[in-house]
């Protein structure tokens, strides 16, 4: 997407997929026998990839909370299974302040439907794909 990959948001280090196969093989799952979400939300324009990201990013918060709780109760950490959870470690806070702080200043009030839109997108693919795990 342009003005997106070579932003200062530093896409490349953003990206995760590569860690859930990683903790998939952890598990001894080869990660070719999962079911990839199969609806991804409409990213076409930079405000609807913003939607999108706001909801990728906002979930590294979230997965503080899960990793503390696999480490606890399961002792699954970074290299046992948890390294999605645990993917951007100690700059988690960090990354989100980084990608809030470029969402308020590329986010207008022209683009805020397009964007809510994306981000409302966003949660029901995924809640359509993980729903059945149910």
């Amino acid at each position: 997407m342009s003005g997106l990959s070579g932003s200062s948001l530093a896409l490349d280090q953003r990206l995760r997929a590569h860690l859930l196969e990683a903790d998939l093989r952890a598990f001894g799952i080869d990660p070719a026998v999962v079911s990839q979400c199969d609806r991804v939300p409409n990213v076409q324009t930079f405000s609807r990839a913003l939607g999108c990201l706001y909801v990728v990013e906002g979930s590294t918060l979230g997965a503080q909370f899960i990793a503390r709780h696999l480490s606890e109760k399961f002792q699954i950490g970074r290299d046992s299974g948890g390294a999605f959870f645990c993917a951007y470690e100690g700059e988690v806070i960090q990354r989100w302040s980084d990608f809030r702080a470029f969402l308020i200043l590329h986010a207008n009030t022209e683009k805020d439907d397009e964007i809510l839109s994306a981000a409302r997108d966003t949660f029901e693919a995924l809640d359509e794909w993980l729903s059945p795990l149910n």
